[in-house]
């Protein structure tokens, strides 16, 4: 099978689509952020850059410059000169709870640490995950809660689990982030007591608030520690 001749022409175009990505990534977090994707939805799929700067009280001019630009990496399509749509499949990939959106606002926002990685590689200072801010971890936890579902239909597969777990068993989840897995077994299994361990303070407190929000409370715990410092032994029918 021929393979493409590698040139520096092509070399190039392949890093001005890097460049491309850059730019998409940021126009896609500013639409999500700003509510422009939701507020087209809300029109039925389009809308002219007056109706979405005006709806939401945001700058008219910006807003236009913004709806080319979306044009310009294919997220949004023109129609006329003055309306927009979504391009094809865009509307359902850019709702809010969708990883595609919520995984570009995480980029986004990770983005940020680039300006300090030449010092970091001089230095060799480090930033760990529990050091960014908490526009990070709110789009995190909003990507983890994805996991919910998945984790518990797993653990369904699990020889005798459904029948542990249906009968007061023990969940322990490591790692619970905003807390709904935690939740989501205690829902699934309402005699099921449910830890989780998660050594983040805000994650701690938002999960918190989520299992008091459900009224969860006698039956799912989280523990402010991380995985290395386990005040348990040999207590849980499940960890994940």
């Amino acid at each position: 099978m021929p393979t493409k001749e590698i040139t520096k022409n092509s070399q190039a175009r392949m890093m001005r689509s890097w460049m491309l990505g850059l730019h998409a990534t940021h126009i896609t977090d500013i639409g999500g952020r700003l509510g422009y994707f939701a507020e087209m939805r809300r029109r039925g799929g389009t809308a002219s850059a007056e109706e979405l700067a005006q709806a939401l009280g945001l700058d008219p001019w910006r807003t236009k410059v913004w709806c080319q630009a979306a044009c310009a990496v294919g997220v949004l399509q023109a129609d006329g000169d003055t309306q927009f749509t979504f391009a094809p499949f865009m509307e359902e990939l850019l709702g809010d709870t969708s990883p595609e959106l919520l995984t570009t606002h995480v980029l986004a926002s990770l983005s940020r640490d680039f300006a300090s990685y030449p010092e970091a590689f001089r230095t060799g200072a480090r930033k760990t995950f529990h050091d960014h801010d908490e526009d990070f971890f709110h789009h995190q936890g909003k990507i983890s809660a994805l996991r919910a579902p998945v984790v518990v239909a797993a653990a369904r597969k699990l020889s005798g689990m459904e029948d542990r777990l249906s009968t007061g068993g023990k969940v322990m989840d490591i790692g619970s982030g905003s807390g709904t897995v935690l939740v989501r077994f205690a829902e699934e299994f309402p005699t099921c007591q449910v830890t989780g361990i998660e050594p983040l303070p805000y994650f701690v407190e938002t999960s918190q608030k989520l299992i008091q929000d459900k009224r969860l409370s006698s039956r799912v715990q989280v523990e402010p520690v991380g995985g290395e410092e386990l005040p348990f032994e040999n207590e849980f029918d499940l960890i994940t």
